[in-house]
């Protein structure tokens, strides 16, 4: 049980702070680029770093509170409801991303919530630390009758950056984790030219039990 618990809370620190601090390089970088043409848009990019920022310290106080012997209340556990805000801070930090979602929606548990939304930061993360400028990235949420499929894929940009053979990173290791933790399916792998993550969380009946 502690040696799951460590690889719980390992798994979190890894997710919060390489996309936080994905996205702050990213802010920053953007910033000094533009700061003395456009001062206006040097500005929103740090205030995108103090929001990131933010961020990450709420998460980080919520996994921290484990090793105080005090549970994480449910409010500092990420939801779906989370997904629009996480995508919409990695579009302001230059890479284009877009959530799209279909089908009709069920209740999830809120670790399974949980597994999909570091799901998607990871893949976000990846897009930030790897794509090349320009680049497009799109978070498909697809409700189906017995599963959620979860696709993160970006286009590669335009001097992509060669990733991580699936599988031997540790963020794609610690989502095949978080996945398969709720009874899931994942998948991650080069694309012609960008790269996707993909898993699939099944439906669980309340009568049949299961992961959440």
């Amino acid at each position: 049980a502690v040696l799951e618990e460590r690889a719980r809370i390992a798994r979190e620190t890894h997710d919060i702070v390489a996309h936080s601090l994905a996205v702050i390089v990213r802010q920053a970088e953007g910033g000094a680029f533009v700061a003395e043409r456009d001062p206006a848009r040097a500005v929103q990019a740090l205030q995108a770093i103090a929001e990131a920022g933010r961020v990450a310290l709420t998460d980080m106080r919520g996994v921290l509170g484990v090793l105080r012997e005090q549970e994480p209340g449910p409010s500092s556990r990420p939801t779906l409801s989370d997904l629009a805000p996480l995508v919409a801070g990695v579009h302001e930090a230059g890479v284009h991303a877009e959530l799209t979602e279909s089908g009709v929606p069920f209740t999830l548990g809120a670790t399974t919530e949980l597994a999909v939304y570091r799901l998607v930061q990871e893949g976000l993360t990846n897009a930030v630390k790897h794509a090349g400028p320009r680049a497009r990235v799109a978070v498909v949420l697809s409700w189906q009758p017995e599963a959620l499929i979860v696709t993160v894929v970006d286009d590669g940009g335009e001097v992509p950056v060669p990733m991580p053979v699936p599988g031997t990173g540790a963020g794609l290791q610690g989502m095949r984790e978080r996945v398969a933790a709720v009874g899931g399916t994942f998948s991650a792998a080069p694309g012609d030219r960008g790269f996707q993550v993909r898993a699939r969380f099944p439906r669980v009946t309340q009568s049949s039990g299961g992961p959440g």
